[in-house]
């Protein structure tokens, strides 16, 4: 397993050169996620604060914020970070750079999304990840927890893009039993919503992903209490 500072390193590296030809498609297709995994709508997000671990180049925690009471993005990358708050210097978005693993505080929403230290292949791994910022970070009051990856069916994906139906049941069950959570896994493929909330160019795009790429997006999704 790779240490934090490797992993920083590598990630560093990566957003040397920063492309944003894929932000704002990449905003509008977590903005539909939201729709997707959440039903909580604006004035309810209101009362409620928002953490987003490995956030990025910051695309998906801008459209995944639903007008939340506070939104804290963290990142290990200090390269990244600093896109992150030229680009989006207009969100009401506090952007940290730091290991996401020691975040402190309660938050009613904390999303994950390809967080290297969750996407790994050892089942066991990841629940004890996920256990310790359920423990650590996740709001009691009803608290959510999402974690997304996808499934790479190309044949050219690594262990973890490869794991089977069979892996994504267990993380489930570990996941109840060990942390008395609820968990539900969610194919956004599989549902209406993923193809026409996002007009034409969207559903090509979508239908792109599955035919040519033969990839699956997945969400894991916690809720506490």
């Amino acid at each position: 397993m790779l240490t934090k500072e490797e992993l920083k390193d590598i990630y560093e590296k990566r957003y040397t050169i920063v492309s944003q030809d894929h932000s704002v498609r990449e905003i509008a297709q977590y903005r539909k996620y939201f729709k997707v995994l959440l039903n909580w709508d604006s004035s309810s997000c209101a009362d409620r604060h928002y953490l987003d671990l490995g956030c990025g180049l910051g695309a998906k925690t801008v459209g995944f914020n639903n007008g939340f009471n506070a939104v804290k993005a963290v990142d290990l990358s200090e390269k990244a970070i600093a896109n992150c708050r030229n680009k989006f210097s207009e969100e009401r978005i506090e952007w940290v750079s730091g290991d996401a693993m020691a975040v402190p505080g309660k938050y009613e929403l904390i999303t994950a999304f390809g967080f290297s230290l969750f996407n790994t292949p050892d089942n066991q791994e990841f629940v004890s990840n996920v256990g310790h910022i359920i423990r650590q970070n996740l709001s009691e009051r009803g608290g959510v927890m999402i974690v997304g990856s996808f499934t790479d069916l190309s044949g050219s994906g690594d262990s973890w893009y490869m794991h089977s139906h069979n892996d994504l049941i267990e993380i489930q069950n570990r996941l109840e039993t060990e942390h008395t959570v609820k968990v539900e896994v969610i194919f956004p493929h599989r549902g209406f919503l993923n193809y026409f909330s996002g007009g034409l160019l969207d559903l090509i795009a979508e239908l792109r992903k599955l035919v040519l790429t033969r990839r699956r997006n997945f969400f894991i999704k916690i809720v506490h209490g």
